[in-house]
């Protein structure tokens, strides 16, 4: 969940310098990391919870639930090893990414090139008017690993893992491990999961911070009333 909301948060960060008109370069991304991780190290320290914790789930101990769990548990732990070989295996097929050669990853590379948002450059492409969000993450890691599109299939695979493991940790707080984990394993068979860890599109990072969001805010409004209620 970390490093999901760390992607997410250096992305809204750097979409903001960018329209302000601060140059993109490595200095100023390692200043927003740092000052993001001098501000979450102070509310971890500070932020005080709205209501008592969370009550622990209850785990039934019937034997087909502690074998449902530990089949979901396997079939993550499977799908996470599957991902990273997929990662290290499998290249970026541009082919199959249309919109990704025609304006984000030119896009990226004019952020990355030309050191900030290039009004007249970013007009020729289509879209402009999409935020930079994505463009400026992938320029992140252009400014670190070389401008290589390939790459990027490891910074995608990685939030596809992160995603998987963030439903784990979230959901675990409401719902009982043999009826979760069976659940987030079914979720790997999904059609866009597999695809989204290798495409440079930006249709699975947009899924993956929506889905967060919505059980974050869930889990804040359920466990706000439960202490409200208690």
């Amino acid at each position: 969940m970390s490093y999901l909301a760390g992607w997410a948060s250096t992305g809204v960060l750097l979409s903001l310098a960018l329209v302000l008109g601060v140059g993109l370069s490595l200095p100023v991304i390692l200043v927003i990391v740092a000052a993001q991780i001098g501000i979450f190290l102070w509310l971890g320290r500070t932020a005080e919870l709205l209501g008592p914790p969370p009550r622990p789930v209850v785990q039934p101990g019937h034997p087909l639930a502690a074998a449902a769990s530990w089949l979901g548990g396997g079939l993550i732990v499977l799908a996470v090893l599957s991902a990273a070989v997929v990662a290290s295996k499998v290249g970026w097929d541009a082919r199959q990414d249309s919109d990704a050669t025609s304006f984000w990853i030119p896009k990226a590379e004019i952020l990355h090139h030309f050191h900030g948002l290039d009004a007249e450059l970013w007009k020729l492409f289509p879209h402009a008017e999409y935020p930079p969000l994505a463009p400026a993450m992938d320029a992140f890691t252009f400014f670190f690993a070389g401008v290589h599109p390939s790459l990027l299939v490891t910074q995608r695979t990685i939030l596809g893992i992160a995603f998987l493991l963030s439903l784990v940790a979230l959901l675990s707080r409401c719902v009982p491990r043999w009826l979760l984990l069976p659940f987030v394993a079914t979720l790997v068979t999904a059609p866009w999961y597999w695809p989204g860890l290798t495409s440079l599109m930006v249709d699975a990072q947009v899924a993956y911070i929506v889905s967060a969001a919505a059980i974050t805010g869930y889990l804040w409004l359920h466990e706000g009333d439960r202490g409200s209620a208690s």
